[in-house]
């Protein structure tokens, strides 16, 4: 209960509990005495007000957690990350808080994460064990699972060893160079733990805390030559080359072509049937539908050949895989890339 962490945090603070106690707007049945009405504790612009219950005081403890201003020495509790352990309160800087991720402590204790300063980020710390932590943050709870999420905090290291910035991790807007420079297999891998949490408040954190690759470190060998790419996929990659090398778009503006263009328009069409996304593309793209000398688009002429079967494989793997294919395109194109 988060209540329960109210009171670990406050004790931790110095606060001390009383013989009678009190009820608490904020954390109810408190072991501590009441500091007051909430129309004195609470400001009006209070953003956390669903959390308030009908009691008319709030707490000693929940009352020294909520207080301070910018500049106070020490600095208020919501612009400090903490951990509370063995009834210790230690402010955590983000290399601290990654290691509580990775090396939980056995007993109980409490996290939480300054964000922006502004929002009482403890309200929403739960009391974590080393099996689940319940760690308070701006937006709200963040369940993070020590055991369970290692692959996971593992793939967001690799990412960043291979050169991709945080927000770029956070946000999943690869651009295919920096793709075909990591080398796209070892990307895939690492990307497909990633995204399936993208977006939320636990990839947040672990972008955010992750330790940065040192600055002397070797960079990870690209991938073998021998790694066999899907056929779907290869397919689903030429027929998006075809468009990107007849994009009319891409020859005049290709650096923002790749670096998001082709992706977001990707994106757009995401819910198509094959045949309407590529007539989609093709317009949205500048697409010429001729080379000049009456020859049909590559891309129209390669839809024409394919299956049922195949175009609704295709469709899926423009749907579900957006980031690789694009890549993948950016590197059969590259040949003849002259943006």
């Amino acid at each position: 209960m988060r209540s329960h962490a109210y009171h670990a945090i406050a004790r931790a603070l110095g606060i001390t509990p009383t013989a009678e106690g009190s009820l608490c707007a904020l954390c109810g049945a408190s072991p501590f005495a009441a500091a007051g009405p909430v129309s004195r504790v609470v400001s009006a612009n209070f953003a956390d007000g669903s959390l308030l219950g009908a009691a008319p005081d709030i707490c000693a403890g929940c009352a020294r957690c909520l207080a301070g201003r910018p500049g106070d020495q020490p600095p208020p509790l919501r612009m400090t990350s903490f951990v509370v352990v063995a009834g210790e309160f230690r402010p955590a800087r983000y290399s601290a808080l990654w290691d509580l991720l990775e090396r939980p402590p056995e007993g109980e204790h409490a996290i939480s994460w300054a964000t922006g300063g502004k929002r009482h980020h403890w309200l929403h710390a739960g009391i974590s064990t080393a099996a689940h932590q319940v760690i308070g943050a701006d937006a709200g709870a963040i369940d993070h699972y020590p055991d369970d999420d290692r692959e996971l905090r593992a793939a967001v290291r690799g990412l960043l060893d291979l050169g991709f910035t945080r927000a770029t991790i956070r946000d999943g807007a690869y651009h295919p160079q920096s793709i075909a420079r990591a080398g796209w297999s070892r990307w895939q891998h690492l990307e497909a733990r990633v995204s399936v949490i993208r977006p939320s408040a636990l990839l947040d954190l672990l972008t955010t805390v992750a330790p940065r690759p040192p600055k002397d470190a070797t960079p990870p060998l690209p991938p073998e030559a021998t790694t066999v790419i899907d056929p779907t996929d290869d397919l689903a990659a030429v027929l998006l080359a075809h468009l990107a090398r007849s994009s009319g778009y891409r020859r005049a503006h290709g650096k923002e072509f790749w670096a998001g263009t082709l992706h977001h328009r990707l994106q757009g069409v995401r819910t198509l049937p094959l045949a309407d996304a590529v007539a989609r593309l093709l317009e949205r793209l500048e697409c010429s539908c001729s080379d000049g000398a009456g020859a049909v688009n590559p891309a129209v002429a390669l839809l024409a050949d394919l299956d049922e079967e195949q175009q609704v494989a295709v469709s899926r793997a423009w749907r579900d895989r957006p980031a690789l294919l694009v890549a993948l395109a950016y590197d059969r194109t590259r040949p003849t890339e002259a943006s």
